[in-house]
């Protein structure tokens, strides 16, 4: 059960699903839509909770397997209307990438985009300290790399995972379930 006091499940699209099973929150998005965060907006479903404008670190484990081009899954970091971070774990169907943007009012902006090796299990931290941010990754949840960092100020609001899939121009995108 999801706890509504907390969370809010946010799918800006209309057309994805959530499950709790009791120890993971499921969500899946079907093929030949988009569910992404980029410049056109932040349609990928999520999990959002109410956060303080305060330093912070938070973990999220991922179960899902990725292993078609551009499946996602991932933090997404609201801020006010002209300002949010997205990091994330995604596919390009040959192998994994630790990736962050930052998202304006004038378009998207990659940050960094590293290939890693591995396959899910998946932990993903983002660490907060003042304006520098930082994301670092595992494969076990004990043993950390950092996958990149950066200074980028904004006020922070709400915070919570997410799932997504895009396609390369022209193609379509596939069905995902993100297990987080």
């Amino acid at each position: 059960q999801l706890n509504t006091s907390r969370w809010s499940f946010v799918d800006p699209v209309g057309d994805c699903t959530l499950q709790m099973t009791g120890t993971q929150a499921v969500i899946s998005v079907p093929a030949g839509v988009a569910h992404d965060i980029w410049s056109d907006g932040a349609n990928a479903p999520r999990l959002m909770q109410s956060a303080n404008n305060v330093d912070f670190e938070i973990d999220a484990k991922f179960e899902s397997v990725m292993n078609l081009q551009y499946q996602t899954v991932g933090v997404y970091v609201e801020g006010d209307a002209d300002y949010a971070l997205r990091f994330d774990f995604h596919s390009d169907n040959s192998g994994l990438w630790v990736f962050s943007a930052h998202l304006t009012s004038s378009g998207a902006f990659t940050i960094f985009n590293v290939p890693i090796t591995g396959q899910a299990p998946l932990w993903m931290r983002v660490r907060r300290q003042q304006d520098q941010w930082t994301l670092f990754y595992s494969h076990d949840g004990l043993a950390w790399t950092e996958g990149g960092s950066f200074s980028f100020p904004m006020v922070v609001t709400a915070i919570g995972p997410f799932v997504g899939n895009s396609a390369a121009q022209g193609g379509s995108p596939p069905a995902f379930t993100g297990i987080i």
